[in-house]
């Protein structure tokens, strides 16, 4: 058996400089989701972040990545519970207003808040009600540890899909050509920003508990 191959490699180089390593990791495809709460004057605050990732089942328990120098974080992270919402894949606007400047990223966009300050997205497939556990620093960025409270979604929607700088939505019933039995997608560049919505009660969840007041 041979191992390994001597007319192929990687062709690595040494990182040198952050455009670089930005467009490595821009091909790696994630989800988007919003992460919002009321901030301690009332008003909405809110972001898209592409960072999320599911931790643990028992505690249920989230992760997202912030930027250490994000005044929208600090807005957030003292509210008693926070909203994350997956955007789904005809939330592509909704998306660039939560990436664009603070004071009008939701102008036009319908939201809604829990019984705590979590906010809410309309549109999305799915949404978690959160408190923040824990805060790590990790070089430029937090990695934000979340307790799940509460959860739904809605699993007949698409996931919004961002990858390479652009918007993909996944497409079903195509099979590639490696593929076995496996379940069948695949990514295709989607062109509309229309929106749609079927609310589901949230599912409470066990085994998480909220961070005391700072």
């Amino acid at each position: 058996m041979r191992v390994g191959s001597e007319t192929w490699s990687p062709r690595l180089r040494l990182v040198a400089g952050q455009r670089a390593l930005r467009d490595v990791f821009g091909n790696f495809p994630s989800g988007v989701v919003g992460l919002c709460a009321l901030d301690r004057d009332g008003s909405v605050a809110g972001m898209a972040v592409s960072s999320f990732t599911s931790v643990s089942l028992d505690p249920p328990l989230v992760s997202v990545c912030v930027a250490d120098s994000s005044r929208t974080w600090q807005r957030v992270r003292d509210a008693r519970t926070v909203g994350i919402s997956v955007l789904g894949e005809r939330d592509g606007a909704l998306c660039r207003a939560l990436a664009g400047p603070a004071d009008s990223r939701f102008d036009g966009f319908d939201w809604t808040a829990g019984d705590g300050d979590a906010v809410f997205l309309r549109g999305a497939v799915a949404w978690l009600e959160c408190s923040v556990t824990a805060e790590v620093p990790a070089g430029d960025h937090v990695i934000v540890l979340l307790g799940v409270r509460a959860a739904s979604s809605v699993p007949w929607e698409r996931p919004l899909v961002f990858q390479g700088g652009r918007f993909w939505t996944l497409s079903e019933g195509v099979r590639p050509p490696s593929v076995g039995d496996g379940p069948d997608a695949r990514v295709s560049r989607t062109g509309s920003f229309s929106f749609s919505m079927r609310w589901r009660s949230l599912v409470r969840c066990r085994g998480s508990r909220p961070r005391g007041s700072r």
